[in-house]
């Protein structure tokens, strides 16, 4: 029998599940939890206006970039200046997250 990493819930051989790279999750609500919790962990993340993106690496094709290769200009309030290629929108912050991630960038144009 698996267990939710999210809720601990137990999922039984009939019930259907997400599965996740770090395990499984028993509802929508529990995939939902452990996506955002995954973007509060990560060190590439910017928001701006409320919406959640992700910096990915440059050194991959321009297929593969999100927004297709469009150039971005992005200055965070630490006064840090990031170009990139591949910015990955994620979604807007859901208002229970809105207390961990924060606005700490703005676009630059």
């Amino acid at each position: 029998m698996k267990t939710c990493i999210i809720c601990g819930k137990e999922i039984g051989p009939n019930q259907g599940y997400y599965s996740t790279e770090d395990g499984p999750v028993c509802s929508s609500k529990c995939h939902t939890e452990h996506y955002w919790e995954k973007i509060i962990d990560d060190e590439d993340r910017v928001v701006i206006d409320g919406n959640c993106y992700s910096i990915g690496r440059e050194d991959v094709s321009k297929e593969s970039k999100g927004y297709n290769g469009r150039y971005f200009r992005i200055k965070l309030f630490t006064g840090e200046s990031i170009e990139t290629t591949n910015l990955r929108f994620n979604d807007e912050v859901p208002e229970e997250y809105r207390h961990i991630l924060i606005d700490n960038a703005r676009f630059i144009l």
